[in-house]
């Protein structure tokens, strides 16, 4: 910087530290005190000015302001462009310091001096992070400056932290202001005051609302302030921040209301809640503090997961930042993918207030799963996820909302309250919200199309899979310039209009998810909530039971899980591999309690023994495999107990599901409240555990 030019700015910029009426100038919502100053000749390089003006709004008081250049005093400045730091090393010692300061970036080995503020400016790498020798020299030099007793100022890239030895004594760490409307009618007149005067009543009018002039990048706003004047400047912003909208045409993906969404799941009231606290926020009416910060949603894929999030954000009126961890990780080694992943929380901080989209999140991954291959890596990934999560805690304005259809596979660190306050499942859409989706896609068809039977037909279908087949099925109907009817969106779904061996399938399964529903209920292991029957099988909802963690609550989920196969014994007469398949059936996860009774709880014939061994080692002991499968048939033998109390609960439920293919609220209740409680249970209770060979079935065999 030239002398001519560093005069310049100092006589622009003193009044903030040192010049009279410097208090009500920093205050950034104080417009009028920012709107008298008068224009200043040379002109200040825009970066300059604007960069002063946040400053001033960042500390908004003289006092704030001098509290930094007290003796021993820490100060952190963060979620700066590395650009802005450059801009603050220039302007600072350029007027804003009091006379006779300086700042000093390198204070090693120098006896102790005053009238200097040590800075630490940390622009490309985390002081606790993967450069040791810029850690160690930036450490050494705060060691330097806290023991010649400095006041410390450090400057802190966007998405960059410190270690929590200096985290915990900080006393001011704050974020620059972002660019606001009292901020830029400032700016303006110092930058446009001179060629036109205006009306500092008016121009307010003109411009945008002070979030969506944060959402601007600096070259946007610098291209706007080379109009010819201020009226001009407020034109063109008004028009940059309008294609920053949510509700912006063409913004991709698009998405409804909340309003436009149907049904009554969890998920749903979940965002509702939080889109109604945003705008409460937004309107000042509650406090940061008061929201949940941050959502998991999780559940099969195509069931509207990130639809929901983009619904959410239309609703609350503000800006959705998308990412995805398989993109981030896609983006080459770890340097690569961490990059991406600090870009991305980067542009949620500055586009705040917004939704932060994350999906597939369960991609980050565990550190306690017990495969060491790459433990290394998914450690340092998940370290610096945990890093971003905490940093937004300091942001006010960003909500995060993860999706992922297994929360299985995430480390449980990631789950805590804190960094994901809720975790709601998003099953299969029900039939209230199938009901809706049609009515919306097919508003123009209603006459022709009747909509109530076609839900009934197709629920268990995802969301994604029924756009997917109203989208062609329009097309083909185009094509053969024909009028889109039921028939041509079940082709596409591969529901044939009328198939006796699919009503078949339909029946048992219906059987064997009544079975699941009656025996949870009468052994109180979770109120069922919905029974529904999919394309390939089946669904049964309960809510988690409470337990008090011994071997009878043990033995009763046994006899839930194989209550689906009881009912088909019982009714049918043959048992499909409907129970069984993949490691999330139900003869999976009955084997699996069965299993750890030995293994891992302590409760079983091997004694207080935790063994760590994966299943089919454990298996392979034939003691062992015995005494899970003596379980699993005294469970199965449990609940053809209770069934066959039920039976005729368990024939009519089971016809009533096949005809709807869903039950859930009154209707299902309905069903439940007829279940006998007393009487079952004592009959239960009575024959004990019952043998390895009641309710055994004559054989497995039987079509799915």
């Amino acid at each position: 910087m030239t002398q001519t030019q560093a005069q310049s700015d100092r006589q622009g910029h003193s009044s903030l530290a040192t010049g009279k009426g410097a208090k009500a100038r920093a205050a950034p919502r104080q417009a009028k005190a920012l709107q008298d100053v008068s224009p200043i000749l040379p002109p200040i390089p825009m970066r300059d000015l604007f960069c002063t003006l946040r400053l001033a709004a960042t500390f908004g008081t003289q006092e704030a302001f001098d509290a930094m250049l007290a003796p021993g005093s820490l100060t952190v400045l963060h979620g700066l462009a590395p650009a802005e730091i450059d801009v603050l090393l220039r302007v600072l010692p350029a007027g804003l310091l009091p006379p006779r300061w300086r700042l000093e970036e390198d204070m090693l080995s120098l006896p102790p001096v005053t009238n200097v503020l040590a800075t630490v400016a940390a622009r490309t790498s985390e002081i606790s992070g993967d450069q040791p020798q810029v850690r160690r020299r930036q450490m050494q030099y705060i060691d330097e400056a806290i023991d010649a007793g400095l006041p410390i100022l450090i400057l802190l890239i966007d998405g960059i932290h410190l270690p929590p030895t200096l985290t915990a004594e900080i006393e001011c760490d704050r974020p620059l202001a972002p660019i606001s409307r009292e901020i830029l009618i400032a700016g303006l007149h110092h930058s446009h005051g001179a060629q036109q005067r205006f009306s500092p009543a008016t121009l307010p009018g003109l411009l945008p609302e002070s979030h969506d002039l944060a959402r601007l990048s600096w070259t946007t706003l610098r291209l706007a302030l080379r109009e010819p004047d201020a009226y001009a400047v407020a034109r063109r912003l008004a028009e940059r921040t309008a294609a920053l909208r949510p509700n912006a045409p063409q913004r991709e993906p698009a998405a409804p209301d909340l309003d436009a969404i149907t049904g009554d799941s969890p998920a749903l009231r979940a965002a509702q809640r939080l889109a109604s606290d945003i705008n409460l926020w937004q309107a000042g009416e509650i406090d940061w503090g008061e929201l949940s910060h941050s959502l998991l949603l999780y559940g099969p894929p195509g069931t509207g997961k990130s639809w929901l999030a983009r619904a959410m954000g239309n609703t609350a009126g503000v800006r959705i930042i998308e990412a995805n961890f398989a993109q981030w990780q896609s983006a080459g080694h770890l340097g690569d993918m961490l990059r991406e992943m600090r870009q991305a929380f980067s542009r949620a901080r500055r586009a705040a207030p917004c939704l932060l989209l994350i999906d597939e999140i369960d991609a980050v991954g565990s550190r306690n799963n017990g495969d060491l291959h790459g433990i290394s890596y998914r450690t340092q990934v998940i370290n610096a996820f945990l890093s971003e999560l905490d940093g937004l805690s300091r942001n006010p304005g960003v909500i995060v909302i993860g999706t992922c259809n297994d929360p299985g596979r995430i480390d449980q660190a990631v789950l805590r309250p804190g960094r994901f306050d809720l975790k709601i499942s998003m099953p299969l859409p029900d039939m209230a919200a199938i009901t809706g989706m049609l009515r919306q896609h097919l508003a123009s068809d209603a006459g022709r199309i009747d909509i109530a039977a076609l839900a009934r037909r197709i629920v268990g279908t995802s969301a994604a899979a029924i756009d997917a087949a109203i989208r062609a099925a329009r097309s083909d109907a185009r094509a053969a310039g024909q009028s889109l009817d039921a028939g041509q969106i079940l082709g596409h779904l591969g529901i044939a209009p009328a198939d006796p061996a699919q009503a078949a399938s339909d029946a048992r399964t219906a059987v064997h998810e009544c079975g699941h529903a009656i025996v949870a209920a009468a052994l109180l292991r979770g109120v069922p909530q919905r029974l529904v029957i999919l394309a390939d099988g089946g669904e049964t909802h309960r809510l988690s039971a409470k337990t008090n963690h011994l071997l009878c609550d043990l033995l009763d989920e046994i006899a839930c899980s194989m209550a689906g196969r009881a009912a088909e014994h019982l009714l049918i007469g043959t048992i499909s591999v409907g129970a069984g398949g993949d490691p999330a059936s139900d003869l999976a996860i009955a084997t699996r309690i069965a299993l750890m009774i030995d293994t891992r709880f302590g409760l079983g014939g091997e004694g207080a023994v935790w063994t760590d061994a994966p299943a089919h080692i454990l298996l392979a002991d034939p003691l062992r495999r015995a005494r899970v499968a003596q379980r699993l048939a005294e469970g199965q033998g449990r609940a053809l107990q209770i069934l066959t109390a039920h039976r005729e609960l368990l024939t009519q439920m089971a016809r009533a599901l096949q005809e709807a293919r869903e039950l859930n609220g009154a209707a299902l209740r309905h069903w439940l409240d007829q279940i006998c409680f007393g009487e079952v249970l004592r009959g239960v209770q009575s024959a004990g555990a019952g043998s390895a060979d009641v309710g055994r079935p004559s054989h497995d065999t039987g079509s799915d």
